[in-house]
């Protein structure tokens, strides 16, 4: 297949997927928003403000290494898994025990909800990571699915716990079953092959990986830090219609 044919088969694929995400996850804000209050939305802006720091700041690119490297990646799945598994428990134990701090910084009772939304990184370390070679071998079809099945189940059992529960923790708790969702699908959708782990091998791949690191978390900054300074600054109620209006 021709370079071009590639090009516009993928953009289809990842244009359909951008559009199926926005209309799901819309569809669930205006579900959801009918359920819950406004500071409920701004709350759990407050959780994801550090949990999305931590997630970004600790990111070490080695996906985006591993489509890029010519080596054949299946001898570095293992170590990867290894490595994925390490930081999500970090990125656990450190929301965990910060929970209450967090909630003392914001002056609102985020412990429990933070602790639940600390279970996303440690599922996520779960994940197949040979799920990357959906995008190395621009299998687009596949990361459409993967990607679409994952938001639809975050949709869904986030707007159940909404009805369930009546309260912001529906929010935390949607997000933790997309990413059992996800972990789940990974080792549906394609089969790992583990190796011997070799240390050399995540060292190589981060040391490409770490500018990806640093591009992300600068992004990040610059897409949140109005989120930051509203939270702290007009509290809960106001960053919860910030938000919202963002979305939108």
């Amino acid at each position: 297949m021709s370079l071009v044919k590639v090009s516009l088969k993928g953009a289809f694929w990842l244009g359909l997927l951008q559009f199926s995400i926005k209309l799901f996850s819309f569809i669930k804000l205006i579900i959801v928003a009918r359920i819950l209050n406004p500071i409920d939305f701004g709350l759990f802006g407050m959780i994801i403000i550090p949990y999305g720091l931590l997630e970004v700041a600790t990111e070490p690119g080695i996906n985006q290494a591993l489509i890029q490297t010519r080596k054949n990646p299946r001898k570095y799945f293992s170590s990867i898994q290894i490595t994925f598994l390490f930081r999500g428990l970090f990125l656990f134990l450190i929301l965990y025990f910060f929970a209450p701090i967090i909630s003392k910084f914001y002056n609102n009772n985020l412990t429990q909800a933070i602790r639940i939304i600390a279970l996303a990184p440690l599922t996520r370390g779960f994940i197949n990571p040979a799920i990357v070679l959906f995008k190395k071998n621009m299998q687009f079809k596949k990361i459409f699915f993967f990607r679409l099945l994952t938001s639809i189940s975050e949709s869904l059992f986030t707007i159940y716990f909404a009805l369930k529960f009546q309260s912001m923790i529906a929010l935390p708790l949607g997000v933790v079953v997309g990413t059992i969702s996800a972990t789940i699908l990974s080792y549906l959708m394609v089969k790992i092959e583990f190796t011997a782990i070799k240390f050399k091998n995540i060292i190589e791949l981060y040391k490409y990986g770490k500018w990806v690191t640093i591009g992300t978390l600068l992004s990040y900054i610059n897409d949140q830090g109005d989120d930051f300074v509203v939270s702290k600054v007009l509290g809960a109620r106001l960053l919860g219609y910030y938000q919202t209006a963002y979305k939108i």
